[in-house]
């Protein structure tokens, strides 16, 4: 379960402020929208307060002060587009695998993804140098085994999106257990959070062609049990297994354990406060089991 940390809040206020500045906003603006963002935090910040909540809030006031309902949309479609030529570059090779030889590579391709980030202060990425590490990729905190076990098991799976370009990643994984007879429903935002995928762009990019797409009802960073829609939650707790992408799924749903499923974490420790709760070295990739 991860705990609220001071950390995380100069994190929250750097990351906001790297957004204003990608905007076309003078400074009184930007001051304005900080002073509001700030006024947030103080108000609200408390030891028992879910982190991803207050980076939820702070980048709705962002949004709606600023009047940019997408503030990385022209990042999101360039991941996407990067990602998808990497795809197709390593098609063969993906398609040359046998069996489960092949489950087992895209889930590391899809864990990998989560390397494609723009929402943690002081962290950067290169696409196509993430990709080369797919190779010699530290996974620290590896449960691919019980996974394997997991989704081999299970009927239906409930596979929960997270950023642009790393979808790309998820869309052949979520189309590789679909191919396996599975039940896959897709869940993403319908809003804008940072720069995650939202329904209108997972659907442009065919995720509804192999599995079931559907949407929160909701722009939070997670499936915050008070906002997602009551049809699309109802989705997520008849399935056999759930697949979580990224660190703000994993900060939510560790705390909030109302899912009584097993939960798979596929993340990148980005950040000191997510490393030190997985116990796993800044920068490892995790594969984490929790079943109730």
């Amino acid at each position: 379960m991860v705990k609220m940390n001071v950390k995380c809040i100069p994190c929250i206020i750097a990351v906001r402020v790297r957004e204003l500045n990608m905007l076309p906003l003078d400074d009184r603006k930007i001051f304005y929208i900080l002073n509001h963002i700030i006024k947030y935090l103080a108000h609200y910040t408390t030891p028992e307060i879910n982190m991803t909540r207050l980076a939820t809030q702070a980048f709705r006031i962002l949004k709606k002060l600023s009047g940019f309902s997408d503030p990385y949309v022209k990042e999101k479609s360039l991941a996407n587009k990067t990602a998808l030529v990497i795809a197709e570059e390593m098609n063969n090779y993906i398609n040359s695998l046998k069996g489960y030889e092949k489950t087992i590579f895209l889930l590391k391709l899809a864990t990998l993804g989560n390397a494609l980030d723009f929402g943690i202060a002081g962290y950067h990425y290169n696409i196509k140098q993430v990709v080369s590490e797919i190779s010699t990729m530290n996974i620290a905190l590896n449960n691919i085994p019980k996974l394997m076990e997991l989704i081999i098991k299970s009927k239906k799976i409930a596979y929960l999106l997270d950023n642009a370009g790393e979808a790309i990643f998820d869309k052949l994984l979520i189309e590789e257990l679909a191919s396996l007879g599975k039940d896959v429903v897709v869940i993403v935002k319908s809003g804008s959070f940072q720069n995650d995928i939202t329904f209108k762009e997972a659907r442009e990019l065919g995720f509804h062609e192999k599995a079931r797409l559907l949407e929160t009802k909701s722009d939070a960073s997670s499936i915050f049990i008070d906002e997602i829609s009551r049809e699309t939650l109802d989705e997520i707790l008849s399935a056999d297994l759930i697949i979580a992408k990224g660190m703000a799924h994993y900060e939510y749903l560790s705390s909030e354990k109302f899912l009584k499923k097993p939960v798979a974490y596929l993340l990148k420790a980005k950040c000191e406060v997510i490393a030190n709760d997985l116990n796993v070295p800044i920068g490892s990739y995790v594969i984490k089991i929790e079943v109730p």
